[in-house]
């Protein structure tokens, strides 16, 4: 599944965080999302016996709970999406190779946020950084070094994007692609973990939101951890 232009124009129709630009998130806003009254299904394990997200290709309303990865994820992850202190995640895409979580927009028609977790086609972390970093310098984006929020999992070190047009990222089997779009910013962090490589891909359609998208991450990543 692309996440690009296609994002933009449907909510969460699926495709970071501390920069070394200066970007200022004191003064960013509260997140827009909020629990959704639409008749989507909807992902609610306890909090006690957390289950796998649903694999599939649908939206789904996910509750701010604990969940794990889908199934057949590697590494497998723990989402304890009720540590963040938001609500209103949905998901678009769930499978072995990759999955994402977003959060609606402030005036609810667009997104706010897309974030994947993919499982890349390289060997190790420093490799599929490196192709990410490649890939965006060949799709015309401004590219530079960053430090992330996701020092939980030892995802600290990434790439931040602006501007371009063209994929950058995918996950494994293809399942979800990201690309470089004018106006919009993507990070991208790496680690590794039992083995298994991991990407985590922070997406803004909107460049203008990024406040509000790195207080996001900066959230979600204390409610992230290995199984």
């Amino acid at each position: 599944m692309r996440i690009g232009a296609l994002l933009v124009a449907a909510l969460l129709t699926l495709g970071a965080c501390a920069d070394d630009s200066g970007d200022a998130s004191d003064d960013a806003k509260e997140p827009a999302g909020s629990p959704s009254a639409s008749a989507s299904p909807s992902a609610s394990p306890s909090a006690d016996e957390p289950e796998p997200l649903p694999t599939g290709k649908d939206d789904l309303e996910v509750q701010a709970s604990s969940h794990l990865s889908p199934d057949l994820f590697a590494p497998e992850l723990r989402l304890d999406l009720q540590f963040s202190g938001l609500v209103g995640w949905t998901s678009v895409h769930r499978g072995a190779d990759g999955f994402d979580l977003g959060l609606p927009g402030p005036d609810a028609d667009a997104p706010l946020v897309a974030i994947a977790f993919l499982a890349p086609a390289e060997a190790t972390a420093a490799e599929a950084l490196a192709a990410v970093r490649d890939a965006a310098t060949a799709a015309g984006a401004q590219v530079k070094h960053v430090s992330g929020p996701f020092d939980e999992l030892g995802a600290t070190a990434g790439v931040d994007l602006t501007g371009g047009e063209g994929q950058v990222v995918a996950s494994r089997d293809a399942g979800i692609a990201l690309d470089a779009v004018p106006g919009g910013r993507l990070q991208v962090f790496a680690t590794d973990e039992g083995g298994s490589p991991l990407l985590i891909a922070v997406f803004a359609p909107d460049a203008k939101q990024w406040p509000q998208v790195k207080d996001v991450a900066e959230r979600l990543s204390g409610a992230l951890s290995f199984v």
